[in-house]
């Protein structure tokens, strides 16, 4: 299943749409099956007590549910939340067949679809091995470039994602010097280890799921009466800014929004000095106008 999944990501395209499908019902069968056996279980405890193996099946149930659960803050339904009880989901189905022509057929069904899971997990993640927050990473077989930066001595990128790289460390690096701030806006904080450089904030990080509003918030004032040399602004839209509010805020404005007003009221007195193509989203530098 690996090896086709291989050979796969160098023909097919992202067009294959159906592929995503298995991963999906992994989530949910895991996630949801782990939800009912350890109910199941758990009422059965209350009402006559359990029995050593049943006892195990409640334990390791419940602690698959709350594990995928909490991937799901996260994100609500990606892959990792199926690795916890998916196997623990299907050996009990399993098991709790009869031997007869059905059974067999059950089981021979089962194991096409585990095949078919293994397939496609294994073409979209070379085929799209990252994808998060506007960042879409080439295909594992672009990834023959090697950068220069000697923090990044040993590894292996596409073309598109070095060139972006390198150009914003040598654009941080010309337009700060080592003793000023740069803030790099809302992700990838890579870019300051890179250059060398620190924020004027308190987080290095500003996204949703992982800096609360109180921190942007705090981190918007000091931002105001601390500018940087230099911004980097991934350019999030409103679209994007409604999305993980509706995720991770329950439809609440979250304080990352008076970070980009910030942001804004600030780039209106910097100077733009580069835009740069960033896995699928425009990268802006501004720089900080002379006095």
């Amino acid at each position: 299943a690996l090896l086709a999944g291989a050979l796969a990501a160098g023909k097919l395209t992202l067009g294959s749409g159906f592929l995503h499908l298995p991963q999906r019902l992994a989530v949910f069968l895991s996630l949801y099956g782990c939800l009912l056996l350890a109910l199941f279980w758990g009422l059965a405890a209350l009402r006559r007590g359990l029995e050593p193996r049943e006892g195990q099946l409640l334990l390791f149930s419940f602690v698959a549910f709350a594990t995928g659960f909490m991937f799901a803050t996260s994100w609500p339904s990606f892959e990792p939340i199926a690795i916890p009880g998916l196997g623990l989901v299907i050996c009990l189905a399993l098991a709790a067949l009869r031997p007869n022509r059905l059974e067999r057929l059950v089981r021979t069904g089962v194991w096409a679809g585990v095949g078919l899971a293994l397939c496609s997990c294994t073409w979209l993640k070379l085929e799209t091995p990252f994808d998060f927050a506007g960042w879409t990473e080439p295909a594992v077989r672009t990834a023959r470039a090697a950068p220069t930066l000697p923090a990044m001595k040993g590894f292996f990128l596409s073309a598109s994602t070095v060139e972006f790289v390198e150009t914003a460390t040598r654009l941080i690096e010309e337009h700060s010097a080592p003793d000023e701030t740069v803030f790099v806006y809302p992700h990838l904080p890579v870019l300051y280890h890179l250059a060398g450089r620190r924020p004027p904030t308190f987080s290095m990080i500003h996204w949703f799921d992982v800096c609360s509003d109180e921190v942007s918030t705090t981190d918007a004032e000091t931002l105001r009466t601390h500018p940087p040399a230099l911004l980097i602004d991934f350019g999030l839209s409103e679209d994007d800014y409604r999305l993980h509010e509706d995720v991770f805020r329950s439809g609440r404005p979250s304080g990352q929004r008076k970070l980009r007003a910030v942001l804004q009221e600030l780039e209106s007195r910097y100077e733009l000095v580069a835009t740069l193509p960033a896995g699928g989203s425009q990268v802006s530098f501004w720089r900080r106008a002379e006095p």
